[in-house]
């Protein structure tokens, strides 16, 4: 078996996945699950080969720290959930050849400090809410991600001060749809030298400064 899809109709929900409900799928490269509520410590551990992985859990906290332990080899993870309280590098730490992270919310309060330090070989990375609410950023936020091609943030800012935290030089995408930017400041931008599309749609702009493309 090399794809396994677990997505339930909304009315159901998995309670518990086994520590070693996986043990013989280690062939498996695709695996969606859907409305799970708890995830058992390193679940994952034995899908070796998985490439791909598509994860709908209840809470975000239910992902512990070692949640994703031996997906040495994924290169694409989504996950959608309610509330995150906290988005940090624990969840994250034992995914060090992923390329694309996709998080979806129905909202999120904090990404603290370094959330995505450890994934180093990132191009792509989606952080949408379902409802606009003001994310708190740590300074450095987004350090570590310096391959990252490609950021996409939709609902979650109200300042243009928010583009002093993605410093990444190879930043060739960056889209901020929805969000609550008002105002574009003198070279806001100087900073993402590789920067190529740019997409800030329905946003509440009211001033744009005359150097803010310089």
């Amino acid at each position: 078996l090399t794809q396994l899809d677990l997505c339930l109709s909304y009315k159901f929900q998995i309670n518990c996945l086994q520590a070693d409900v996986f043990k013989d799928l280690t062939n498996l490269k695709t695996l969606k699950l859907d409305n799970i509520i708890l995830l058992a410590d390193g679940v994952f551990s034995p899908l070796v080969n998985l490439e791909d992985l598509c994860i709908n859990v209840k809470m975000f906290s239910s992902l512990q720290e070692n949640a994703f332990i031996g997906l040495e080899n994924l290169k694409k993870i989504t996950i959608k959930s309610g509330i995150c309280i906290e988005l940090s590098c624990k969840v994250f730490s034992q995914l060090k050849n992923l390329e694309i992270l996709e998080l979806k919310f129905e909202n999120i309060q904090n990404i603290k400090k370094e959330a995505f330090w450890k994934l180093g070989c990132l191009k792509k990375l989606s952080l949408v809410t379902e409802t606009f609410v003001t994310i708190q950023i740590e300074d450095n936020a987004f350090g570590g991600l310096e391959k990252l091609e490609e950021l996409n943030i939709v609902r979650g800012f109200e300042n243009s001060n928010i583009f002093k935290l993605f410093n990444i030089n190879n930043l060739r995408n960056l889209q901020l749809n929805v969000n609550q930017i008002e105002i574009l400041d003198n070279e806001v931008f100087s900073h993402l030298s590789s920067l190529q599309n740019l997409d800030l749609y329905l946003n509440q702009i009211k001033e744009i400064r005359k150097d803010a493309f310089k």
